[in-house]
C-alpha cells in the first residue's frame, strides 16, 4: 500500500509539474503576442466563432474563477508556488534551465560559439538595421504615396546591399576565432597560474623526508 500511495503522488506531482510548464509557457507566449505584435485572440473569435466575442468582454472574471478554482484545487502552498513559477518563467527559463541545458550540450555550443560571439559583437547594429527594415517594409505595406515609398524602398535597398557585405566579410573573416582564441588562452594564463599556486601551497604543506632530516642531525 506504501509503495502504492508513493507511486500515485509521483505521478500527480509530475502531471501537476507539466501542467505548470504548459501554462507557464502558454501565458508568456499569450501576453508577449498580444503585446507587441496584434490583438489575435480577438481576430481569432471575430474571424471563427463570433458568437463568443462576451467571453473576451468578461474574460477578467472567468480569469478570477480560473484562479479560484486552482486554489481550491491545489491548496496554499502548491497554489502559491504554481503563481510563484509562472510569473518568474523567464527568469526560470534564462538563469536555470538555459544554463543547465548549455551544461548538458557543451559540445554543440561549443561549436556554435563562433555564431554567438559575432552575434552578441554585432547585436546593436542589427537591431537598429532590422528595425529600420521592418518599418520601412510596413510603410511601403500601408502606404501608396510617393513621398513615403521612395524612401521606405530606399531603406530597404540599403539594407540589403548592408546584409550581402555583411554575410560576404563573415564569411572570409578569421575576427570570429581569433576573439575566442584570445579568451581561452586568458582562461588557460589563469587556470594554470591557479595550478601553480595549487601546487607551490601543496609543497609547502607536505611532510618532511625523514632520511633528509636524519642526514641533518647527524651533520
Amino acid at each position: 500500500m506504501g509503495e502504492n500511495s508513493e507511486r500515485k503522488k509521483k505521478r500527480l506531482s509530475s502531471v501537476v509539474i507539466s501542467i505548470r510548464e504548459i501554462t507557464a509557457i502558454c501565458i508568456w507566449l499569450f501576453t508577449v503576442i498580444k503585446l507587441f505584435v496584434f490583438d489575435f485572440d480577438r481576430y481569432l473569435v471575430d474571424r471563427f466563432v463570433p458568437s463568443l466575442t462576451w467571453v473576451l468582454d468578461c474574460k477578467f472574471f472567468i480569469l478570477m474563477i480560473v484562479i479560484a478554482v486552482l486554489w481550491l484545487i491545489l491548496g496554499k502552498r502548491r497554489f502559491l508556488q504554481f503563481i510563484g513559477y509562472v510569473l518568474a518563467y523567464p527568469l526560470m527559463l534564462l538563469l536555470w534551465k538555459l544554463p543547465k541545458l548549455i551544461f548538458r550540450r557543451w559540445l554543440f555550443v561549443l561549436a556554435l560559439a563562433p555564431a554567438f560571439y559575432d552575434v552578441l559583437i554585432t547585436f546593436r547594429s542589427t537591431f537598429v538595421l532590422y528595425s529600420f527594415a521592418m518599418m520601412a517594409g510596413l510603410l511601403i505595406a500601408i502606404s501608396i504615396k510617393p513621398v513615403i515609398l521612395i524612401p521606405s524602398m530606399s531603406m530597404l535597398f540599403v539594407f540589403l546591399v548592408v546584409h550581402v557585405w555583411r554575410s560576404l566579410l563573415l564569411v572570409y573573416r578569421s575576427n570570429v576565432f581569433k576573439g575566442l582564441s584570445r579568451l581561452v588562452s586568458k582562461l588557460g594564463g589563469k587556470l594554470e597560474s591557479w595550478s601553480l599556486v595549487a601546487d607551490t601551497t601543496e609543497g609547502d604543506t607536505a611532510e618532511p623526508d625523514p632520511v633528509k632530516v636524519e642526514k641533518n642531525i647527524r651533520t
